[in-house]
């Protein structure tokens, strides 16, 4: 197997965070790295054929789908759909909101928002779409959280990751994500809406 990647591996994450990614998938066998590598859709060189290839292209927001639509005046020139940071409503929008690492201003540094930070401000949105469909004034969002930065799942028995500049332990991600991937969060919060 092949990973293949157009920049470092981990880019988002700390230098010390990106060294415990790479230790850890050097470590893994049958598995090969290239790093700083670009590969097209259809014009896979020959070294890199293969039964099945997953694109993922890292962050770049998948709103092809407003290009020439009523929100396409919302776009930035990198495809971003521009909100009011205070409310999240799309640019000239009175009724449409958007969330996560689509929209700018966002709410890290760039150039995503992660989903614990999403997720951190989920509540507030719906309490803002229940306001704008009874007729109610819009609350401000507030203070965007102060912890940033991610956590990467590398299998349920290992993972890195950091929040703002403390790297967390490996047991640490083990136990937040890698065992279920937060899939036990995740009912616990959809059975209490």
């Amino acid at each position: 197997m092949t990973l293949v990647s157009k920049g470092t591996i981990g880019g988002m994450y700390l230098p010390k965070v990106q060294k415990q990614i790479m230790k850890h998938l050097t470590r893994l066998p049958n598995l090969s790295i290239k790093s700083d590598t670009v590969v097209t859709p259809g014009e896979e060189p020959a070294e890199l054929q293969a039964d099945v290839l997953y694109y993922t292209t890292g962050f770049t927001p998948n709103t092809e789908f407003l290009q020439g639509g009523s929100l396409a005046s919302a776009l930035d020139a990198r495809g971003m759909l521009k909100v009011d940071r205070d409310t999240l409503l799309v640019q000239d929008q009175s009724k449409v909101f958007a969330i996560g690492d689509i929209i700018t201003p966002g709410l890290v540094e760039s150039p995503f928002t992660s989903g614990y930070i999403t997720q951190q401000e989920a509540p507030k949105l719906a309490k803002n779409l229940i306001a704008a469909c009874s007729g109610k004034p819009l609350k401000p969002m507030g203070k965007p959280p102060s912890k940033r930065g991610g956590i990467l799942s590398l299998g349920p028995n290992n993972g890195a990751g950091h929040f703002d500049n403390f790297v967390l332990p490996q047991c640490v991600v083990t136990m937040m994500k890698s065992k279920d991937l937060f899939r036990k969060k995740m009912i616990h919060a959809f059975q209490k809406a």
